[in-house]
């Protein structure tokens, strides 16, 4: 069997090779060297030729839209710039972004028609993004934004033509859109995307904007029935005609400032538009997940978000025994602003030596103070080996008296402190109380529950990573 899987595993490595091959081996490459950083100073490039026997490019720098026959790949492994426009199409096919590697063009780019740009990033790198100065698309032309690429339109993205095309596998973000007599254009959105508008989208004429996601797919619907391909329109979308479209097609379409009445609306699938602000949707929980592991004697406490805004931290909370005294127990920051699916986790390898059932809920912070609660999720788990130990507390109930607390048995760590606390659901809890080693092992505790009403409590007992809780009348 092992031989079998040995075999699969060289074919799928030799067909990986033979990937490589066909995209980049039969292709005139252009990579950044780091001498200068211009895209149009040939010093900056080290230029590889196609040996295929196709015609290769004479130029020193990379022509965007060479009428050569070989395929013109660039790599991109350094922060360059562009002071002028460009237009994309003839051979030319992709542009790969290395670590650390970056292009900003000063002006417009245009892609030809009837022609497909690849932009590729780098999943090593969050640094590397393509930035263009404004967008324009020619018919049946097409730009793909692969899962770990970033661009960024500074200015407008505008299609005057028919069957325009972006697909973003990764980050596509511009500061407006702007359609003009019939033309249109597709953006397909995946499930990972995000793909955001900051201004409005103007649909003028008779232009259709369709926004495709992967939505047909019952593994990228949420739990309200929703595509998980999002788009955020952080403006309004208008019109000065009476035939503009746009449409939803298995995709989540947040439009903040709304939609003018001429412009046509249409939900196909699971689509959908919501006339809301993205930002304005607190953080979506999609699990909450308890695992107790037995070698390590730990929770481990696992949940995952769909998105988040202006999200600051978790704190993890746990109640022992039952959901009234919930004890913040740790933090894990999270992510801020993200339109990505984000998985968190944290270890709880300090249980309570007596407990039998531990609840937990996870509390989200935000920049301003804000907060919100997960589910409250149980959990049983074994009853932990303890070491010979006993507390007595003295007298109980302790009205009106000094209160003691003896240790009955050896002292399980030297030279530890011992920190008390006093629990209740009805008031909040004391002060800690700190106690350090003591050859008689009897302790004064009365400044512990000396300013405390009449009641029963819990007294919580800690030291290493035991954890023990005794009753208590007051």
């Amino acid at each position: 069997m092992s031989r079998f899987f040995n075999g699969l595993l060289f074919i799928l490595f030799v067909l990986a090779l033979m990937h490589l091959s066909l995209n980049y081996s039969f292709a005139q490459t252009y990579t950044s060297n780091g001498n200068c950083f211009d895209w149009g100073d040939g010093a900056c490039w080290t230029k590889v030729d196609d040996g295929s026997g196709c015609s290769n490019n004479t130029s020193l720098s990379p022509p965007s839209n060479p009428g050569t026959s070989c395929p013109v790949n660039v790599v991109i492994n350094h922060p360059m710039s562009y002071a002028s426009s460009l237009t994309f199409g003839g051979s030319f096919q992709s542009i790969t972004f290395g670590t650390s590697g970056s292009l900003s063009v000063s002006n417009t780019i245009t892609l030809s028609d009837n022609y497909t740009l690849n932009v590729y990033g780098n999943a090593l790198d969050n640094d590397d993004f393509f930035q263009v100065a404004g967008l324009t698309l020619g018919a049946t032309s097409k730009l793909v934004v692969d899962a770990h690429a970033r661009m960024i339109v500074t200015g407008i993205t505008q299609f005057t033509k028919q069957d325009g095309w972006i697909k973003v596998d990764g980050y596509f973000q511009t500061n407006s859109v702007a359609t003009t007599g019939n033309s249109s254009l597709t953006m397909e959105v995946d499930e990972n995307a995000t793909v955001i508008v900051d201004l409005d989208i103007d649909m003028n004429g008779n232009s259709t904007l369709t926004f495709v996601g992967n939505g047909s797919d019952p593994e990228y619907v949420n739990e309200e029935g929703n595509s998980r391909s999002v788009v955020d329109i952080r403006g309004r979308i208008k019109t000065n005609g009476t035939n503009a479209e746009i449409i939803a097609d298995n995709a989540t379409v947040f439009i903040c400032d709304g939609i003018n009445e001429d412009v046509k609306r249409t939900e196909l699938n699971t689509g959908k538009f919501e006339t809301q602000c993205l930002s304005a949707l607190p953080v979506k929980w999609t699990g909450l997940n308890l695992v107790y592991d037995n070698k390590s004697q730990s929770i481990q406490i696992a949940w995952t978000t769909l998105r988040e805004w202006e999200n600051s931290h978790f704190v993890v909370e746990r109640g022992v025994g039952n959901i009234e005294n919930f004890e913040n127990i740790g933090s894990v920051e999270g992510a801020g602003w993200s339109s990505d699916i984000t998985h968190y986790h944290f270890s709880d390898e300090n249980l309570p030596v007596k407990a039998n059932r531990i609840y937990y809920r996870i509390r989200q912070m935000d920049f301003n103070g804000g907060s919100a609660y997960s589910e409250v999720l149980s959990i049983s788990i074994p009853r932990l080996p303890s070491p010979n130990v006993e507390w007595q507390i003295f007298p109980n109930p302790g009205k009106n008296a000094k209160v003691y607390l003896k240790l009955l048995g050896g002292y399980p760590l030297k030279d530890e402190s011992v920190i008390l606390r006093i629990l209740s659901p009805h008031q909040n809890v004391s002060p800690p109380l700190e106690l350090r080693p003591e050859p008689s092992r009897v302790w004064d505790i009365t400044p512990l529950v000396q300013d405390i009403s009449e009641g029963f409590y819990l007294l919580e007992i800690n030291y290493g990573k035991h954890k023990y809780h005794y009753k208590f009348i007051k």
